[in-house]
């Protein structure tokens, strides 16, 4: 599992087309978007909350810290992706 330092030295490492690449980002503000209660934001917030510390187990780690809504992630193998690419392209 990377470190939060291993992943700022391996984005580092990388030239614009690899950053662009390899770096994956996520968009936090929308998360309990449309929720009409607090409960219901809760519940959206605790499942993201569930997804990051999956994501991390699975070896993703944040670059730098967090900028205003996103959070940009790396994983070692660069055959990992967050999304998974073909739905993306559907």
């Amino acid at each position: 599992m990377l470190t939060p330092d291993q992943a700022a030295d391996l984005a580092a490492e990388f030239d614009e087309h690899e950053f662009e690449e390899r770096v994956e980002p996520i968009c936090v503000g929308p998360i309990a978007d449309g929720s009409r209660s607090l409960s219901e934001a809760a519940h959206e917030l605790h499942g993201f909350a569930v997804w990051l510390v999956e994501l991390e187990r699975e070896g993703w780690q944040l670059i730098h810290e967090a900028e205003g809504n996103h959070l940009e992630l790396v994983h070692s193998d660069p055959s990992e992706h967050v999304y998974d690419t073909e739905l993306n392209e559907a």
